[in-house]
């Protein structure tokens, strides 16, 4: 049987690592303490999305970082700072809500076959931090990763709000989801991201107190809202997203529609967002919470701005990206060289913005874009 390497704990990385804020390349700016636009910077008790500063959102635990939608990326994101659970949701053939993006299994893991057609034991068994990792790197294989399933990760983090986005479009994929959150009570923090009219009617049906994405109706009447016809909204959401394309030369939202939005107690949350200028441009807008690949950007940048101060902000596993490189991993054969240091030393006293190259070919890109693991 073949051992399993050992994985580095939470306390390792809060207590052993290196500080974010050393090492790494800073802009040409002067230093700037950022206050958010006066419609972000009160907290409101209704909604657990708005709570008077940006919220740190690791996409699928941190994907730049970690392997997504693993329990062991939540659990590391979560210690480095992250406020929200984001994960992608499938329904396994016994009707096990699990965390994954694809509609297979073979892109992140060692195995094969759709997820609609495995059960979860045998979703159990595979390697989940298998396709983690570039230029024949890959860390966390054989480390033990697995997938897991929504009711681990909302049993592991139960007074985190939570963000799951349903890729599975089947109708009959709703009772499983809305069944598992009734029991676990989590309908009042847990927002669910829907594709398809006839899901969010059947959330609706079976869970009229959970907050799902609108009909398309819904977000029309929200567009005539904006221009004064009619003045409110007859259904309020609970959360609105907006995605930023890299290289757009524009932010995804305007102060005016952010105004609107914020008037009517609606969470604004960008996805996805990796470079530390748009993380600004977009803190001083006034947003509810970024979705980024890197947390820990993201959390340095926020100390750097005096928005948070996190004394104990930390590189995953004790690692960093020297200056002059990108994200990569602590192996002696990867592309990107790393530093180590002991100690964990404070972000808080940082007197300006980082500015990580994207030196990874992960960062930046969609799922989609990057290679899939060949066939055997």
């Amino acid at each position: 049987m073949t051992s399993r390497r050992p994985l580095p704990t939470v306390r390792q990385i809060r207590a052993g690592a290196v500080g974010l804020a050393a090492g790494m390349l800073l802009v040409a700016c002067a230093p700037s303490s950022v206050t958010p636009s006066a419609t972000h910077s009160t907290a409101n008790a209704s909604n657990p999305f708005r709570v008077g500063r940006p919220l740190v959102i690791p996409h699928a635990g941190g994907d730049a970082l970690f392997p997504e939608n693993t329990l062991y990326a939540y659990e590391h994101s979560m210690a480095m700072g992250g406020d929200v659970i984001d994960a992608d949701v499938r329904i396994s053939a016994d009707g096990v809500p699990i965390a994954m993006h694809d509609a297979d299994v073979d892109r992140t893991t060692d195995g094969t076959g759709r997820v609609e057609d495995l059960t979860y034991a045998q979703l159990a068994t595979l390697d989940a931090g298998y396709g983690f990792g570039d230029d024949g790197t890959h860390p966390f294989r054989g480390t033990g990763i697995t997938v897991p399933t929504i009711e681990s990760l909302l049993t592991a983090f139960p007074d985190v709000p939570v963000t799951l986005d349903l890729k599975d479009r089947r109708t009959a994929a709703v009772a499983p989801l809305c069944s598992l959150l009734h029991r676990l009570g989590r309908t009042d923090d847990v927002y669910v991201g829907t594709y398809t009219t006839e899901q969010v009617d059947q959330f609706r049906q079976l869970c009229p107190s959970l907050q799902t994405s609108g009909t398309d109706a819904e977000r029309n009447e929200m567009r005539a809202a904006r221009h004064g016809d009619p003045p409110s909204l007859a259904r309020r959401p609970l959360v609105n997203h907006h995605q930023y394309t890299a290289g757009a030369g524009m932010l995804p939202i305007t102060a005016d529609h952010l105004d609107f939005l914020h008037r009517h107690d609606i969470a604004v949350l960008i996805w996805t967002v990796d470079d530390p200028q748009t993380m600004k441009a977009l803190i001083e807008l006034g947003v509810d919470g970024i979705y980024t690949r890197r947390p820990d950007v993201m959390l340095a940048l926020l100390n750097s701005l005096t928005i948070r101060d996190d004394q104990t902000l930390c590189a995953p596993h004790g690692w960093l990206p020297t200056a002059r490189q990108g994200i990569g991993r602590p192996d002696g054969r990867h592309r990107l060289r790393w530093s180590h240091s002991p100690g964990c030393a404070s972000a808080s006293n940082t007197q300006a913005l980082l500015a990580l190259p994207c030196g990874h070919e992960r960062c930046g890109r969609t799922r989609s874009q990057r290679r899939r693991r060949p066939a055997t």
